[in-house]
Order: C-alpha cells, then structure tokens, then sequence
C-alpha cells in the first residue's frame, strides 16, 4: 500500500500519473494546481487532468471512467482531485480560458472576447437556475441549498460576461462582490445587479453550515428573478456579438427554465 510517506514526492507523483495511464489507458495524465507548482501545502489533494484517447462510447463514459481512476488509485492515500477529458474536447477548448483544458495545458491563447467559452459558462449557468426553477418548495429545499444554486447560476453568468469582454473568466475568486467588480471595470454594470453579492455566503459559510430560515418570505422569488435577468442580459450581449452562435455545431440556445 502507498502512503504519503512512502514516497518522496517526485516518486509519488510519477506513480499516481503512471497508474492513472494504465488504469484507463489514457493518451496523458497531467498534474496541475499546487502539485504541479511545487506550492502545495499539507492536506491539498493532487490534482490530476486525464487525457484519454479515444471518445467515449461502447460501454465507457466519463462518469464510469473517473469511477475506474478512483479504485485504481485509492492505493494512494492522498487526497485527490481528477478531471476526465477526451483528446478531442482537449483539440477543442484547449485555446480557452473558460475551459478547464485551456487554463490547465496553459494553452489558451485567446486575447479577445471569447463567445464560445461565454456560451460554455451560460450553460453551466442554465442547469443551475433550472434547479433553482424546481426549489420553489422550502418544505423540499432548505434556503441555503436554494442559496448555493443561485450563486452557482450568477457566478456562471458573471465568468461568461468576463469572457464575452475579453477578460480571464477566473480573474476573481467566487465572491459575487469581486467577480462584479470586475465586470464594471471593463462595461457599464447595472445598478440591479449590485443586490448579487448576498448570495456569496451560500458558497462559503452556508455551503458548508447549514442553516435555517434565511431568506425572508418572498426571498426566494426575488434572487430567482434577479439571477433570471443576470442570465438574459449575458445571453443577449452573447447574441448581440455572435448571433448564430446558439446554432453552432447543433448547439440549441440556452434557456434555464
């Protein structure tokens, strides 16, 4: 069994590297985050990019792939993160910045606004106010899970203005107060979206405590609708600058409801 103290720390890096290969029969395996900077601290997980070859299909997905990555590699009793990526969505997103592949193989290049990442980023944005559409109910959804989702959609739409200005969507940090300074550093931000910052608590201390009541009645619909127009002003600046961009490679446009 391999432990932390096992291993000096080149030699546990090749081997959990070279286990994950095998293990998938990735085409790479890449270390990224503090690890790979040689900044870690104690108790930071490994954070691990797999390349694999071939697409998936044929009984192989990215869930059961990264299902096969953690037994393989539950040997090594570090903590660990691990993104599953094929060579082709490497080929593709790999010159954006609003891409995990982009910001980790340091390829992205982008020096201008960046439709297709902000498309990436509303996307991520619409799942989320598609939960938030269904948490309606306090009785099935406590306010701070309601909270966590509301954030999850703002932030997602806040990256996406960022990378539609042509700016780094991971300039700030998840703090709804800093990511909309940034945007008004760059374009005229509305006043009614200065109200977003209260959701930052839902990503730090409410994700992490849980808590009772917070929202006032009517609460709910009101952060619902003002993350809901964040969404609708980014996705028509989006449509303003690339108009056939919601069509692009079969790509329906976006809606979160």
């Amino acid at each position: 069994m391999s432990r932390r103290g096992d291993l000096g720390r080149d030699e546990l890096l090749r081997a959990l590297t070279e286990a994950a290969a095998q293990a998938v029969r990735a085409e790479r395996v890449v270390v990224f985050g503090p690890w790979a900077r040689g900044s870690e601290s104690p108790g930071d997980p490994v954070d691990l990019l797999v390349v694999t070859a071939a697409p998936f299909g044929g009984g192989q997905d990215r869930t059961r792939m990264a299902a096969q990555l953690g037994s393989a590699l539950a040997n090594f009793r570090i903590p660990k993160r691990i993104l599953v990526f094929t060579a082709a969505e490497v080929a593709r997103w790999g010159g954006s910045a609003a891409h995990p592949t982009g910001r980790i193989m340091g390829e992205s290049s982008r020096s201008g606004p960046d439709p297709e990442g902000a498309h990436l980023l509303l996307d991520v944005a619409a799942k989320h106010l598609k939960a938030v559409h269904g948490m309606a109910d306090s009785d099935l959804f406590d306010d701070d899970i309601f909270g966590f989702h509301c954030h999850a959609a703002a932030a997602s739409a806040l990256r996406a203005w960022l990378a539609l200005l042509g700016a780094d969507p991971w300039l700030a940090a998840d703090d709804l107060g800093e990511l909309l300074t940034e945007v008004g550093e760059r374009t005229d931000l509305p006043e009614r979206f200065a109200d977003l910052t209260t959701l930052s608590i839902f990503a730090v201390q409410h994700f992490l405590v849980p808590a009772d009541d917070l929202l006032a009645p009517g609460g709910r619909r009101r952060l619902q609708d003002l993350v809901r127009r964040l969404h609708e002003h980014v996705q028509g600046l989006l449509e303003e600058r690339s108009p056939t961009k919601s069509k692009l490679e079969g790509r329906r446009p976006i809606s979160p409801g």
